[in-house]
This record gives C-alpha cells, sequence and structure tokens, in this order.
C-alpha cells in the first residue's frame, strides 16, 4: 500500500495537479477518490433533485464521473456529466455534518453549487470555510458525504483521476487506476 506521499507524488507525477483557478490540471470528467480508499469514488446515489451523494465502489458508471466548469477565475461547479445535475448543499445549511445532495445546475445564481479543488487536495465549498468530508472516515459503501470545517484530516482528502470509462479497473488501496485489456 502506497503511503499518502506516494500517492501524491504518483498523481503528480501523472499530471494530475490543481491549477491556479481551482480546477485540478485535468480535462473532461473526472472520478473523485476518497483518500481513505482510491478503490471507492464519489457517487451521486440517487440522480434526482435531492439525490443522495456518498461513496461506492468504483463502476466506471456516469454516476461517478464530475466535471469542474465555469470560466478560469470563477468558483467551479462540479457537475455529473450529461445528467446537469451538481453537487450542492442541502438548503444552504452551513453546520458540520450537513449532507450534500445533487441537484439541478445553477451556478451563477446558487452558491450552493459553488465548489473548488484546493491546494491540498481538498473540495471546499467557496467562501465558507468547509470542506467535503468522508463522514467518520468510513469507507463503506453508501457512506454519505458531508460539509465540514476544512482541516488536516485525511478524511477531507479527495484525489482527481481522469474519467477512463467502464474498462478502469483499481487494483490497489491508492494507486493509480489501470486500464483493463479489451479484446
Amino acid at each position: 500500500m502506497l503511503s499518502y506521499l506516494q500517492a501524491l507524488s504518483v498523481l503528480a507525477a501523472a499530471g494530475i495537479v490543481m491549477a491556479a483557478d481551482g480546477k485540478p490540471n485535468v480535462e473532461g470528467p473526472v472520478y473523485l477518490h476518497p483518500a481513505l480508499d482510491f478503490t471507492k469514488c464519489l457517487t451521486a446515489i440517487d440522480n434526482a433533485d435531492g439525490g443522495r451523494v456518498g461513496i461506492q465502489d468504483c463502476s466506471g458508471g456516469l454516476n461517478q464521473e464530475w466535471t469542474f466548469s465555469g470560466l478560469p477565475g470563477n468558483v467551479r461547479t462540479l457537475r455529473t456529466p450529461r445528467t446537469d445535475k451538481c453537487l450542492d448543499v442541502v438548503d444552504g445549511v452551513n453546520a458540520d455534518g450537513t449532507h450534500l445532495q445533487v441537484w439541478n445546475c445553477s451556478p451563477l445564481t446558487n452558491e450552493n453549487q459553488n465548489f473548488y479543488y484546493t491546494d491540498d487536495n481538498h473540495l471546499a465549498w467557496t467562501d465558507h470555510g468547509k470542506c467535503l468530508d468522508l463522514t467518520d472516515g468510513n469507507t463503506a459503501a453508501d457512506t454519505l458525504v458531508q460539509l465540514w470545517t476544512c482541516g488536516s484530516g485525511i478524511n477531507q482528502v479527495w484525489y482527481v483521476d481522469p474519467a477512463a470509462g467502464p474498462s478502469t479497473t483499481y487494483t490497489s488501496v491508492r494507486a493509480s487506476p489501470t486500464a483493463s485489456a479489451s479484446a
């Protein structure tokens, strides 16, 4: 198993670094992995307004692909491709333990959908001091994510990985994915 620093080195060597504008330096959809288990992906568990957001085993599904959108210099919206659903803070509640949901995207008028990727691999809610947090550090499937005051805990670290589609397999915790051979 790779250490936290080794995993960061692997991702940096692969060109997966944070750009100065709060957007990971990758194009197109990405998977977001909790640092505690690279085989899990941030997932829109339900893909309707108010749908739950948690982690599940990475399957390559569209509900696990996220895109940072917006103009350079503006806040970024984390949205699921082809569904126009965005990561959203339920009712804009700015309290530790608030769960997240997906909702129709309206990032220009809805501050509850504005997140950015930090230099230290956190997904932060813009101007609120809260970060995406893996509840209790639990890596079980369907664990819901929540907001928590940004800190240094590993349960708030998320790795960005370019989405390679359903042919991607994950061979070890915190290791880069490898593409499966296709016949």
